[in-house]
């Protein structure tokens, strides 16, 4: 069947992982918060129904990993990496829920842009840092960021497009937790040993909630600067 046709059958914006026997995962992301790029293809977006058609299409090179060509069936996807299929022109972002990862069907415009969250830094020579981002990419930069702050990047030349605070009123997705998935406006930040954000949700007149600082990426200021669900 033609990948056009399965897309046709299998047409839901948003892809749970099912699973049929789990193909471990290699790369950056930690293997508990990451999907192979076979289970990916198989068990997500549906276009390849058993573990040897979809190695095939791997190794020929008809999928995209942030912008480039991934012929590895074992790499890695996790949080906010962008798949897509060329043959097909259809784009999806990997994002955390509340049953593990999702792949979200995404606009075409949004496959060349991706967020990440700075989880480290580091003084290097020259006056310069080098950053640390959550999906395991150093980047060496004159631009003084915060451990917290979000770059939209863009893929595969990781130009950066806009830098997002961890700031009061900006907008951030819960990664972990019982509230994974959900977006929110920052209400308010607390200092301390273990610093915690107070948020409330987007579009709801509910009492405000509370999550570490590590449970919480930014992905926009007034709203998402992608599409989350």
């Amino acid at each position: 069947m033609a990948w056009s046709k399965r897309l046709s059958a299998v047409n839901a914006k948003e892809r749970k992982i099912k699973g049929k026997f789990i193909v471990a995962s290699r790369g950056p992301h930690k293997r508990d918060a990451s999907i192979s790029l076979l289970v990916a293809l198989r068990d997500s977006i549906m276009l390849s129904e058993t573990y040897k058609e979809g190695k095939h299409s791997i190794k020929r090179g008809e999928l995209v990993v942030d912008g480039k060509s991934c012929k590895d069936h074992k790499h890695g996807i996790g949080l906010m990496d962008i798949i897509h299929i060329p043959s097909v022109n259809v784009s999806y972002r990997a994002m955390n829920g509340k049953k593990g990862l999702i792949l979200v069907k995404i606009p075409e415009k949004e496959s060349k842009t991706k967020i990440c969250k700075i989880i480290g830094k580091t003084a290097i020579k020259g006056g310069k840092i080098q950053y640390n981002l959550h999906d395991g990419r150093n980047m060496i930069l004159d631009e003084k960021y915060k451990t917290g702050d979000s770059l939209v990047i863009g893929l595969p030349g990781q130009k950066i497009i806009e830098h997002l605070k961890f700031a009061e009123g900006n907008t951030v997705l819960i990664t972990t937790g019982k509230n994974a998935g959900v977006t929110a406006k920052i209400e308010k930040i607390e200092a301390g040993r273990t610093k915690r954000v107070w948020m409330k949700k987007e579009g709801t007149a509910g009492s405000d909630f509370e999550a570490p600082i590590n449970y919480v990426m930014i992905v926009g200021k007034d709203k998402p600067a992608i599409t989350v669900e």
